[in-house]
């Protein structure tokens, strides 16, 4: 009997380094991009698309290879495509920001654990004043 795998469990075995994979040239690209790809409909390609272009953007109804950039309007969306948005694209997301307006950004949501735990993502926090903002702070 296989074990059913976390979301967790997923972020540390497809990224654990908290980096934008999906605009890396790497080995496994067919899989990444076919896993983005899987979470979109492909109706409007048509109904399919090929695996070296998995993703359907509906807004120019093609077929492409996605990169961060295109799976970003997805990452405040809390369905398939948000998470593998923020699985694959972290830092395009916002996991890597304290200050970032991304809610869903717990590694059950797709953002890994070391987003958190990087560098800039603590030098950020360290000068972040500790007061309350205005609801509508961009900052």
């Amino acid at each position: 009997q296989q074990k059913q795998r976390s979301v967790e469990d997923a972020v540390v075995t497809w990224n654990s380094g908290c980096e934008d994979t999906l605009d890396l040239q790497f080995e496994l690209d067919l899989q990444i991009r076919g896993a983005v790809g899987d979470a979109v409909s492909r109706d409007a390609c048509g109904g399919s698309c090929p695996p070296s272009k998995p993703f359907c953007d509906a807004t120019t109804k093609s077929c492409i290879a996605p990169s961060c950039s295109d799976v970003a309007r997805y990452c405040h969306d809390n369905d398939d495509i948000g998470l593998r948005a923020r699985l694959f694209c972290p830092r395009t997301c916002g996991c890597d920001d304290p200050r970032s307006s991304l809610v869903l950004a717990n590694p059950n949501q797709g953002c890994g654990r070391n987003c958190m735990r990087a560098g800039g993502y603590m030098a950020r926090l360290q000068d972040t004043p500790c007061e309350d903002v205005e609801y509508n702070d961009t900052a």
